[in-house]
């Protein structure tokens, strides 16, 4: 049993969109606080678009400071290159969870 709430930021992850909600966990109880949608634009080259998401979850995670993330996993693509691309961002999510949790501690 948790001794007080946590905030837990959720990312659902995709180049084009990638969604994220933020909610707080107490005991066994969830409390919406925020979300929302993160675009980028189709008509930039990859590596522009990967380091957008890279600086927008960077900032998320700063300004908010969750104590938990959970990022989505793949579970389904009828398209191999779609499902690169999300594996990229989802690398990109889970080095910055990594390397701004293990700075914190």
């Amino acid at each position: 049993m948790l001794k007080q709430a946590i905030k837990v930021l959720g990312i659902d992850p995709g180049i084009e969109r990638l969604g994220w909600s933020l909610v707080e966990r107490d005991s066994n109880k969830f409390k919406y606080l925020l979300s929302g949608v993160k675009r980028t634009d189709k008509n930039d080259k990859k590596h522009k678009r990967l380091l957008e998401i890279h600086d927008f979850v960077e900032k998320l995670i700063k300004e908010e400071k969750p104590e938990a993330i959970s990022i989505e996993k793949i579970f389904f693509s009828n398209n191999a290159k779609t499902a690169l691309i999300i594996g990229e961002v989802r690398g990109i999510i889970l080095m910055k969870n990594f390397w701004t949790m293990s700075r914190t501690q």
